[in-house]
Order: C-alpha cells, then sequence, then structure tokens
C-alpha cells in the first residue's frame, strides 16, 4: 500500500484527503494485479493446450487415411477349413461371407501295371525314387522278402516319407487285376511331388 509523509503545512484536513487518494488508487492497482494474473494463467493454460495439439500431430502423422485407423481381424466358423491368416485394411470390407468350396484338393498319385496277384508275383529288386515338394530326393529299397505288390505297399507305408500305397483290384483286366496305388498323404498343389521313377530289376512283370 502506498503512504504519502504529513504534508509541511501540517494541514489535517488536506492530509486526510491526500490518503483518500492513495487508498482509491491503491485499490485499483490491486485490481488489474488480479486481472493480471487472471490473464498470466489463461496465457499458460493455452501455452499447455498447444503443446499438446503439437504432441498429437506429431502422433498422427503414420495414419494417412481414415482405413490405417481400423484394426480389421478375419475370423472363420471353421478353421479347419479355412483359416484366415491376414486381412488387408485397404481393400476388405466388414461383413460376414460365405465361402462355396467348388472342388476339393487331390493328392497327387501314380497307378502301376497289373499283377495276376498280390502277395505271390514279384515286382524286382531296386528302388522307388520321388521327389518331394522342397525338392528333396527320397528313396524308398526293395528287396527279395518285400517284392511283392503287398510287399512294396507295406514298405512305403512304413517309411515315413510322406506317402501312402495301397494295392486295388480294378477290375479292368481279368488276368492281371491288381495294382499298386502310391499317393501322397497332402494334398493341393503346395504338396505335389514329382512321380515318380521305378528302378528294379529281375520282376515277373513291369511294374512302371
Amino acid at each position: 500500500m502506498l503512504e504519502i509523509p504529513e504534508i509541511a503545512t501540517g494541514n489535517p484536513q488536506l492530509q486526510k484527503a491526500m490518503n483518500k487518494i492513495v487508498k482509491v488508487e491503491q485499490k485499483q492497482l490491486d485490481k488489474f494485479d488480479e486481472k493480471k494474473a487472471v490473464v498470466d494463467n489463461k496465457l499458460k493454460l493455452v501455452g499447455e493446450l498447444k503443446k499438446k495439439f503439437i504432441e498429437m500431430k506429431d502422433s498422427l502423422v503414420p495414419f494417412k487415411s481414415v482405413n490405417d485407423f481400423r484394426d480389421l481381424k478375419g475370423i472363420s466358423s471353421d478353421p479347419n477349413l479355412i483359416n484366415i491368416n491376414a486381412v488387408d485394411k485397404v481393400l476388405a470390407k466388414p461383413g460376414t461371407y460365405d465361402v462355396e468350396v467348388m472342388n476339393l484338393a487331390n493328392s497327387n498319385s501314380v497307378m502301376t501295371y497289373g499283377f495276376p496277384d498280390r502277395d505271390r508275383s514279384e515286382v524286382g529288386i531296386g528302388y522307388i525314387s520321388f521327389e518331394t515338394p522342397d525338392g528333396e530326393t527320397r528313396d524308398i529299397y526293395i528287396n527279395s522278402e518285400n517284392n511283392t505288390l503287398d510287399g512294396v505297399a507295406r514298405t512305403i507305408n512304413e517309411s515315413g516319407m510322406g506317402v501312402k500305397a495301397s494295392v486295388v483290384n480294378d477290375g479292368t483286366d481279368a488276368d492281371e487285376p491288381f495294382r499298386l496305388i502310391i499317393s501322397g498323404e497332402k494334398t493341393g498343389w503346395r504338396s505335389d511331388m514329382k512321380w515318380a521313377e521305378f528302378h528294379m530289376l529281375d520282376g515277373d512283370l513291369e511294374l512302371d
């Protein structure tokens, strides 16, 4: 608060009047200080708000379109038939879709010539060679103990090489109805094996 010394004249009335004027002015100064404090607080809030907007803007730089904000996930009602690994957020449209299977995938297979029986006629001694989908060559060896159609099928099935074999009677030839069928255990073109080369000697009939 401002104060003024007593006036030299010693006039008490004048002194009293001057003190009133000083009090009035002091009140005005106090109000001004209060307004200034309010304005300073508002400026501080504006500065903090501006800083927040800048931080938000920087965080949104990686998002170039509304599609970048979407987090889409595909769910299959039967993952054993169709499994959805990834969804293109740009092309995908949310919704429910029905999938109709027109054709089932087949396994690659080969069938030999016919033999008169399945467990006595000998197919020869040697090996069967084939190439797996990953480019690896595998061989299954046939000796005098497993060189019938049944023996070859059993050896293939016990090999654990991703193939299976069976002996069938296809009924096309009454004299030589039994044939060996070799097929891959998995279906689809990704599982195709390059079939098959037979390297057999001294068989009763040609196997390949």
